[in-house]
């Protein structure tokens, strides 16, 4: 069975701490964080796209808008969650530490609903496969449902 992929990649800053890390990522530090998103089909649409670069891109940045220059933090991270969010800061807690595993996974479930929405309005039959978060150039994590 023949499969069409398309992936997009997107850019951001943001910050976190790793309550539960031992080494440096125990400290507050930042990321020009990147994430590429890789929908598929097995059928092409009326114009033999997978689906249109700019839907993406609209449907991936309505979900990472608020992530843009944020901190993420766990909800258990009893040193710092309670302080920054009363801080005039951007912070978004999580149920676990915002490693780049995490964030995939929250973006994933997040954007999942977005595609199953498209493909009922579009009548598409389009598949979210892969989100991944790169920290730097040479460090990715991807999560795959």
């Amino acid at each position: 069975m023949k499969t069409y992929s398309v992936t997009k990649s997107f850019r951001f800053p943001s910050g976190h701490r790793l309550s539960k890390h031992k080494g440096l990522c125990q400290f507050f530090h930042g990321h020009n964080v990147r994430v590429d998103v890789c929908i598929s089909s097995p059928e092409l649409n009326e114009n033999d796209m997978v689906m249109d670069f700019k839907d993406l891109k609209i449907m991936v940045e309505e979900v990472i808008k608020d992530w843009d220059h944020c901190l993420f933090l766990s909800k258990d991270d009893k040193k710092f969650a309670k302080l920054m969010t009363q801080a005039s800061m951007r912070v978004i807690l999580l149920d676990r530490d915002p490693t780049a595993e995490n964030l995939a996974e929250v973006l994933y479930y997040k954007l999942k609903e977005k595609v199953e929405n498209f493909n009922k309005i579009m009548k598409a039959s389009l598949n979210l496969e892969t989100v991944s978060i790169w920290e730097n150039d040479d460090s990715v994590a991807s999560f795959i449902e």
